[in-house]
């Protein structure tokens, strides 16, 4: 039997990762899971993840690709600095069909963020020299979102009916924007829908042990409702993780936590044992298949 989450009410995002590096195993990606993370949390469903390399033909052709499928958010990340290679303002504006241009409040940022280096002794020369001066150059008709934690501004663009942001590919700035510009955006825009999850810990009962109960479960589970298991190790700790997802109201929030009882009550059953989430904090962990 074939298992389909309902999401027709949901808000759906696409993340576009932007990056070379990413391709070849040089850089680890850590912005599209704490977006996805983060996202998630109002409400709103990441629908897919993409990876494409430098290159201003590729990315803009993956932006119109992206378009059509018409997501409520879009989030790119990745080739806002003052390099050669940082190249994504230059595909979205081609992609949208809007010019490139000196934005001011972006500039006045810049030079904000030049001065306090010096000052703070990490550079010597607050000049905005061609390179620096890149990194205000933004699609026409955009809203620049400050860079708390580093130089490239963010950028928010309303394409029709879809939420577009740019940020910077260095976590920490990506993160900072996020929190400090698009977070509150998303707050008021996305209010009556929420995420709602219940997770947890099994140990002394296989994944596959697991299975056939798990299916029995979902056929009779409304369709807005996810069951997923995770086999897991760390150390020589093995354990499977169980997540039960929802995106709605507060009825689906109810219905997250009677599907979540029933599976403890099947794990329980089979002679499994039932630990909080957090038991094993945040170390290296390992996906087995079990």
């Amino acid at each position: 039997m074939r298992f389909t989450q309902e999401l027709q009410l949901t808000r759906k995002c696409e993340i576009l990762l932007v990056g070379n590096e990413l391709l070849i195993g040089k850089t680890r990606d850590l912005n599209g899971f704490w977006l996805g993370k983060h996202v998630s949390s109002f409400g709103i469903s990441v629908t897919r993840i993409t990876i494409v390399r430098d290159d201003v033909d590729e990315i803009a052709s993956i932006l119109q690709q992206i378009l059509k499928r018409k997501p409520n958010l879009l989030f790119i990340s990745g080739g806002l600095g003052p390099t050669y290679d940082d190249l994504t303002m230059e595909a979205v504006a081609e992609s949208l069909d809007r010019e490139l241009e000196l934005n001011e409040v972006a500039l006045g940022w810049l030079h904000e963020r030049y001065r306090e280096g010096v000052r703070k002794g990490r550079m010597k020369n607050a000049g905005l020299n061609t390179a620096r001066k890149k990194m205000a150059l933004l699609p026409s008709n955009t809203t620049p979102l400050k860079n708390g934690a580093g130089a490239a501004p963010g950028v928010y663009i309303q394409e029709k009916n879809t939420m577009i942001f740019i940020l910077p590919g260095v976590p920490r700035e990506l993160q900072a924007i996020f929190k400090g510009e698009i977070a509150p955006m998303l707050e008021r825009e996305f209010s009556d829908i929420r995420f709602h999850q219940h997770a947890f810990i099994v140990e002394d009962v296989g994944e596959s042990s697991m299975a056939d109960g798990i299916i029995s479960i979902m056929k009779e589970t409304d369709n807005r409702i996810w069951i997923k298991s995770h086999a897991k190790k760390r150390g020589k700790d093995y354990y499977v993780l169980i997540h039960v997802t929802g995106y709605g109201g507060e009825d689906v929030e109810k219905k997250v936590t009677v599907v979540a009882k029933k599976v403890k009550e099947l794990i329980e059953n089979l002679g499994g044992r039932i630990f909080p989430e957090e038991k094993y904090g945040d170390g290296e962990e390992e996906d087995l298949g079990i």
